[in-house]
């Protein structure tokens, strides 16, 4: 029996010996009923203690892998299930890894701002203030429904930004918009299993809903959002998902219109709509478009995020529930222990109270306007009239699409060929359907950005055949 103990490895030699016998019990290279070697033999062959030796023999027989008797020797327990499942499933993890990543990829990532903007030293300082208070809120659970401060600084910010008039009493705070999703899924399925949702859509909404047994509805959407003449005069549920002010993939706007009739639609048939609101600060042309509260707030769920507008690792989200089931959610909430660490949210309320979150917007708007504006320059520069842009000038990410041609999602990865990783509007489809390309620009630089467009043209100019 072959062993080897690598010293120079972190991993104790404790460790590496009893993980190495383990693995040739299960495998069956030690098989039931096998003695052992002497803790003296392994002890002059790979020179380690005794003691250890022992320790890692208890181990494995207080398992129930190893048994004996004291000056007798040792066994391979007969009651072990040998097999080669142990060689199979590190193959396997072996095969799920992800290729190696190529090196000088330009990634249009979607989702993810400017990291090198982010003011650190003054999210720093509200940190610091946070810890410095050092009282029992911070070293016990906190509030289910989050902390007062930060729910505060949220219903003012909503008011100035969103027009959404509403309360700390009305926000709950969440560890971003997925668990937020999760959340309200988990409080609805007592009352209903089917949601109508957008199509395409983010993909996490899909999976979430999916994953708890709903029913999905899709509705498509067009230029101008979810198309509202497609709803089901008699809907199935009591869920409706949209992202009105700048739907992703295809960052449509819906118009005062569609607007209106979805809220219609959501009181007449009983219903609530969730509605996502995840970028919607970072408009650039007049300004930022108000949620769907403004006219119905008794059957609008406003889910809002902090990854957009600060860094997702923050894991910080909020949700404004109408107060008829407010108490309800809350109770789901409690029963799955969703809690937010409260020091986050106290440096967040910190942060916001100080001015400090207004004055990195502002900063923010500039620094993407001007990487919106360069993108879509770029496109129409490298593409011309063989592509239409969605025009919207809002968010972090732009879709085009092809005039002559639908992209697939196998289509999209073959792009990377070309240096260039981007996403595509079949990626998000209920049916994968081709469609156009969606560019992320937030933590591109302005370099990279010129540079990825030409690089795109490249590679759609070979897969279309042009």
């Amino acid at each position: 029996m072959y062993l080897e103990i690598d010293r120079t490895s972190r991993n104790p030699i404790r460790n590496q010996l009893y993980e190495q016998l383990l693995r040739r019990i299960l495998s069956g290279e030690l098989a039931p009923g096998t003695q052992m070697p002497s803790s003296r033999y392994l002890h002059e062959k790979l020179n380690i203690s005794r003691n250890l030796i022992l320790e890692v023999y208890d181990q494995l027989a207080s398992e129930g892998y190893l048994e004996g008797q004291h000056g007798k020797g040792t066994w391979v327990s007969q009651s072990v299930m040998l097999g080669s499942y142990v060689e199979k499933g590190e193959a396997s993890a072996v095969q799920r890894e992800s290729p190696p990543k190529r090196s000088g990829l330009i990634r249009f990532t979607c989702g993810i701002p400017d990291l090198k903007s982010f003011p650190a030293r003054k999210w720093r300082q509200s940190v610091d203030y946070a810890w410095s208070l050092a009282d029992t809120r911070l070293y016990s659970y906190p509030p289910i429904s989050g902390m007062d401060e930060l729910r505060s600084e949220i219903a003012d910010y909503l008011l100035l930004t969103k027009g959404i008039r509403t309360s700390a009493g009305n926000i709950i705070i969440t560890s971003g918009t997925a668990e937020s999703l999760l959340l309200l899924a988990s409080h609805f399925a007592q009352f209903t299993r089917d949601i109508i949702i957008e199509d395409p859509v983010v993909d996490f909404a899909r999976e979430i809903f999916s994953q708890v047994g709903y029913a999905l509805r899709p509705i498509a959407v067009d230029g101008h959002g979810m198309d509202t003449a497609q709803l089901s005069s008699s809907p199935e549920g009591r869920l409706l998902f949209v992202s009105p002010s700048h739907q992703f993939p295809l960052g449509a706007m819906l118009p005062a219109s569609r607007r209106v009739a979805l809220a219609d639609y959501a009181a007449r048939n009983d219903m609530y709509i969730i509605e996502d609101d995840y970028d919607s600060e970072f408009r650039y042309e007049g300004q930022p478009l108000k949620s769907l509260c403004l006219i119905n707030s008794q059957v609008v769920i406003h889910a809002g995020t902090f990854s957009k507008n600060m860094v997702p690792s923050l894991r910080l989200g909020f949700i404004v529930v109408p107060e008829a089931i407010y108490g309800g959610v809350i109770a789901t909430k409690e029963r799955l222990m969703m809690r937010t660490p409260a020091e986050v949210q106290i440096a967040m309320a910190h942060f916001m109270r100080s001015g400090a979150f207004v004055r990195h917007i502002a900063a923010m708007k500039r620094n993407y306007r001007r990487k919106y504006t360069l993108l879509t320059g770029a496109l129409r520069e490298n593409f011309g009239d063989a592509i239409t842009v969605n025009d919207n000038a809002a968010g972090l990410h732009v879709y085009f699409s092809h005039n002559a041609h639908g992209f697939t999602v196998d289509e999209c990865e073959r792009l990377s060929s070309h240096g260039v990783v981007v996403d595509c509007e079949a990626a998000y489809s209920s049916v994968k359907k081709a469609g156009g390309l969606v560019l992320g620009f937030g933590n591109l630089s302005e370099e990279k950005i010129a540079e990825g467009v030409r690089r795109l043209k490249s590679g759609v100019d070979e897969i279309i055949g042009a």
